[in-house]
């Protein structure tokens, strides 16, 4: 709303800051204004986007930022599915990522993210993956069993 009013001071940029202090991934700030070129216009998306270049020049933050821990989480359970890992992996989590029929990828905080792993009971999942992310690394995979 602030960036379709136009509004790209000091509004948009409390929100930023509110946004990182709470966990938000730089590049998750960098996804909201793609969504926002969409419905709020582009020329009104480009000045929010100066606004957030300032922050991250303001935070010392790379743009355009590193990919989100989504994102992150993602393709390492792509690579997974394919037959590579970059790190080492029981075998039981490859199997539950090669043998699920569907992955839902939350990010809950700036470095931790959830999988759901889905075979034939489209409504629950049989296992959750507790992935922890470090910049782009994955540090660590955790499973639980859902069922």
């Amino acid at each position: 709303m602030i960036v379709a009013a136009g509004m790209v001071g000091p509004p948009l940029s409390v929100h930023f800051k509110t946004g990182l202090a709470s966990g938000l991934a730089p590049a998750e700030l960098k996804g909201i204004l793609l969504q926002a070129s969409a419905f709020a216009g582009f020329p009104r998306a480009v000045a929010a986007a100066d606004q957030l270049n300032r922050l991250f020049d303001e935070a010392a933050i790379v743009s355009p930022p590193p990919p989100t821990p989504r994102e992150v989480a993602l393709a390492f359970c792509e690579q997974v599915r394919n037959g590579k890992s970059a790190i080492p992996l029981s075998a039981a989590i490859k199997r539950l990522l090669r043998r699920s029929l569907r992955l839902s990828i939350q990010a809950t905080t700036a470095s931790t993210v959830i999988v759901e792993c889905f075979d034939d009971e489209p409504s629950l999942p049989a296992a959750l993956l507790h992935i922890q992310v470090q910049g782009t690394q994955i540090v660590s995979v955790t499973r639980f069993i859902a069922r």
